[in-house]
Order: structure tokens, then C-alpha cells, then sequence
């Protein structure tokens, strides 16, 4: 398993093992709503789970629930500094990470509806000095991380500049000369270097500074009056600090210099203007429906695989629900947000740890559930057929997969050398007993049979898609 966390740690900008909080604790609290009987405080119910999720004396969250467009509940939970005590509020002002993305990808389809650029353009018609080895790496396959380009956060060399002022330019030279992971468009890899080229596109196609154009474009016509482009030695009101676990205390976060993150992952914001900008978004304040429309459609390679990614956002579901998201992280913090169109909900999860008790996407799993009026439940124990149901082997890449077994009615997956017990947290959800930070989701098709996992990723990368190419039975 030593591998499948490298693999791991190398598709997040820092990587902190995530402390899994077993459901148990929440069975008591909504084991006694079964659904159907009687009304529902839906709110109260989230608050609840919140509160468990976030003590009063820990790093917390600002969380935000919309439905149909009414608050359903706004909120801070923990501390939002810890030595001076200071409780979370929701109007505090976080680093929203890879949630950047989707800025910058609406960024560059402004440009596009303005004949300024084409999604086809060669990357090498705007940024000529990124060398791609003779190879066309479209605006296309940038903005859904099918270039093949090599991600800056796989290069030691890079992890210990984080405290630098380094500038886009920079940055970039840490994977200049590095060959492509596979030729565009054959596959899918996310790539936070692509991302950092997509601002110097904007920035060559606009006239305009990336963080210029951010403003003018896209905070501003969002009505967002309490974002920012990180900008060191900048005093941001309401900013809250980043922490890390140590041991069963904190600390604070290590220092990362966010300004590296550029278009990849440097904006800050607060729940309300993540709300204010999905706001505008849907009411086309922004950018043309048809053009927004593309961000949403999955990538499909040429051998029909599905990438469970468009332009700037991550395309998912949650029982029959498409799910339009997005996870981030750095030192210190991590951030999700999720859409799900066919019910009207809107969450936005800001935190100011690494590594909460329950990973944000589990958690905002949970919030959509209780929202759409679902029982949360303990997980129970699966019955023999059900574990076989997951048995087989699962591509990674060309040269890897992911083997599950199954013994003595229970289920292990191996990466390499190393196996290790699958423990079962919700139906088709699973982690490692040993908390390694790993989440697997298992999708299934309409005859019920499972297709691919989803590896959640709950740091700056999406989730993994790994598709199941044979079933083994033990």
C-alpha cells in the first residue's frame, strides 16, 4: 500500500493523511429519523452532524447549504484561531485552492466567446517558451488534463521552494524540460501546471494580469466583494489561520508561499461569494449558457473511457444525482463545493485544517443526502454476495491496477506488494482500517453491476477514475 500512497500524495498539492471519523457516531443522530415518519428539521439534523464533525476547541468550518435558492443553513463551526480562541465565523475569508480552477476555466471561456482564443488554439500560439516536445496541446485538453503535461507537485525539487516568491515563470521551470506523461489527449492525468499555463493564455489573450482579470471579469460582475487573489504581505479582513494535526494536538500549517499557485489554486474566498458566483454563473452573468454548458460535459478519450471531468470542475453522482464539484487543499486548508442540478442544492465546506475529522467530500456527501430528505445510517455489515460484488481487478494505468479479493467474508485490495482490509463506511464506501486517507467509491450501472471506482482525493486533485477491466472470483 506504501505505493498507492505515494500515488496518492504526488495528486495533491500537500498531502495529510485524512483522520476518518467512524459513522457510528452519527448513527444516534439520525437513526431515530427514519424517512417518511413525521417532519423533518433538515437543518438541525446537518448542525448536528457539523457539530460532531467540528468541536468548539479544533480547527473548523464555514459551511453553506442552499436549496432552491433558500439558505438552509449558513454557519461557522471550531475555532477559526486557535491561540486567540477565536470562534469560526461563515463570513470568514479562506484559500479556495483548486476551486480556482473553475475561475480560470470560466476565464478562458470568456475569451473564447469573444474571439479572442479558440479551445482548439495550440498552447504554443499564446505560452511558445513551454516546450511540448513537437507535440499540439489544445486549450481543450488543458483545461480537462488530458495534455499529458507533468503536474508541478510531482517534482520534489519543487516541494522545498514553498516558502518563495517564485513567479509563474518559475514555477513553470520545474517542469519545462520534463517529457509528457503520454501523447494529448490519450489519456487523463490532472496537472496543476496545465492550469498555471491556462493564466498565462488568459493573461497573452487579455492584456491583463491574471489576478486583473479575475477582478474586472469575474468577482466583480459576480458581485463577490470578499474575494482576492492571494498577494503577499496583504492584510485580508476576516482571514482565518491553517492548521495541521500533531499527534492528538495542532499546529500551525507550514508555510506555503499561495502565490505559487497562480491560476492553479491562489484565490481566496468566503461560502457567500462561492454562492454569489454559482449564482451568477447559472443566471449567465458570466459567460454564454452555451459556452458554460461545455464546462459540465464529461471528457471521453479515444477509447471511450469517461474522465469524470469538464472544463474546471468535476463531474460525479451520488445515487441517480449528477454531482458538479470540486475539492481543494494546501498546508493548512482544504475546500469543496458541489452543485446538484436536478435537486437545487448548493454546498460550499471551507476548513482551515488539512486534515479534518471526516474528509469534505464524505462530509458534503452526508449534507446532500439529509437535504434531498435521505436517512444518514450507521454502515452495516455486507452480506456474502454484496462483498463479492466488488471483487476484480481495476486499471489505474496502462502498466497498473488495483486487485480486490475477497476472504473469509471480507475484502482487501492490492496496489504492488502491499494488501490491506477494506473496511465499509456506507453503502459502496469504503476506506483502509488503518486510516490511511484513502476513499473508494464503487459506481454501478442500471442492472446494478459495478463499473469503476472513484479514489477521492480530498486535497487539490479530483477524483481518481480507476474502471473495472475483470471480475475475479475467490
Amino acid at each position: 500500500m506504501e505505493a498507492m500512497k505515494n500515488i496518492y500524495y504526488r495528486l495533491n498539492l500537500l498531502w495529510a493523511p485524512a483522520l476518518i471519523l467512524l459513522l457510528t457516531v452519527v448513527s444516534g443522530v439520525y437513526g431515530a429519523t427514519p424517512a417518511g415518519e413525521g417532519a423533518r428539521d433538515t437543518a438541525v439534523e446537518m448542525d448536528r452532524m457539523l457539530a460532531t464533525v467540528f468541536p468548539t476547541n479544533a480547527p473548523g468550518a464555514a459551511v453553506l447549504v442552499v436549496q432552491d435558492g433558500a439558505v438552509r443553513l449558513r454557519k461557522g463551526y471550531g475555532l477559526a484561531d486557535l491561540e486567540l480562541g477565536v470562534p469560526m465565523d461563515p463570513s470568514n475569508v479562506f484559500p479556495i485552492c483548486s476551486i480556482t480552477k473553475q475561475f480560470t476555466a470560466v476565464a478562458i471561456l470568456q475569451l473564447a466567446d469573444a474571439g479572442k482564443l479558440k479551445l482548439t488554439d495550440n498552447l504554443g500560439m499564446f505560452v511558445p517558451d513551454y516546450p511540448t516536445g513537437g507535440a499540439k496541446v489544445t486549450l481543450a485538453q488543458l483545461l480537462n488534463h488530458t495534455s499529458g503535461i507533468p503536474s508541478v507537485d510531482e517534482q520534489p525539487e519543487w516541494r522545498k521552494t514553498w516558502r518563495e516568491d517564485l513567479t509563474p515563470d518559475q514555477v513553470l521551470d520545474f517542469t519545462r524540460n520534463k517529457p509528457l506523461a503520454f501523447a494529448p489527449g490519450t489519456d487523463w492525468k490532472y496537472s496543476n501546471t496545465g492550469y498555471t499555463l491556462l493564466g498565462q493564455v488568459i493573461e497573452k489573450a487579455s492584456g491583463q494580469s491574471y489576478p486583473e482579470y479575475v477582478r474586472t471579469h469575474l468577482f466583480a460582475p459576480a458581485r463577490m466583494t470578499h474575494s482576492y487573489s492571494a498577494k503577499n504581505n496583504r492584510l485580508v479582513p476576516r482571514h482565518v489561520h491553517g492548521y495541521s494535526p500533531s499527534g492528538k494536538s495542532w499546529t500551525n500549517a507550514p508555510y506555503f508561499n499561495l502565490t505559487q499557485a497562480f491560476s492553479a489554486g491562489a484565490l481566496l474566498s468566503t461560502v457567500d461569494d462561492l454562492s454569489a458566483w454559482e449564482r451568477a454563473l447559472q443566471a449567465g452573468r458570466l459567460v454564454n449558457a452555451s459556452f458554460l454548458a461545455s464546462a459540465y460535459v464529461e471528457g471521453r478519450l479515444p477509447d471511450g473511457r469517461g474522465i469524470h471531468y469538464g472544463f474546471g470542475w468535476e463531474l460525479n453522482k451520488l445515487g441517480h444525482h449528477d454531482v458538479i464539484e470540486h475539492a481543494g487543499g494546501i498546508p493548512g486548508f482544504v475546500a469543496y463545493e458541489a452543485r446538484v442540478p436536478d435537486a437545487g442544492i448548493y454546498i460550499a465546506v471551507l476548513s482551515n485544517t488539512d486534515a479534518p475529522s471526516v474528509p469534505l467530500r464524505s462530509l458534503a456527501a452526508n449534507l446532500i443526502r439529509i437535504s434531498l430528505g435521505e436517512t444518514v445510517v450507521a454502515p452495516v455489515a455486507l452480506p456474502i454476495p454484496a462483498i463479492e460484488d466488488f471483487v476484480g481487478t481495476y486499471r489505474i494505468s496502462s502498466s497498473a491496477t488495483f486487485v480486490i479479493t475477497a476472504k473469509n467474508d471480507r475484502l482487501y485490495g492490492q496496489l504492488g506488494p502491499g494488501r490491506k482490509q477494506l473496511k465499509m463506511v456506507a453503502p459502496d464506501e469504503f476506506t483502509t482500517y488503518d486510516n490511511e486517507g484513502w476513499q473508494f467509491s464503487f459506481v454501478r450501472d442500471a442492472a446494478h453491476h459495478i463499473q469503476k471506482i472513484l479514489v477521492h482525493t480530498d486535497g487539490a486533485g479530483p477524483d481518481l477514475v480507476w474502471p473495472r477491466v475483470e471480475e475475479r472470483r475467490n
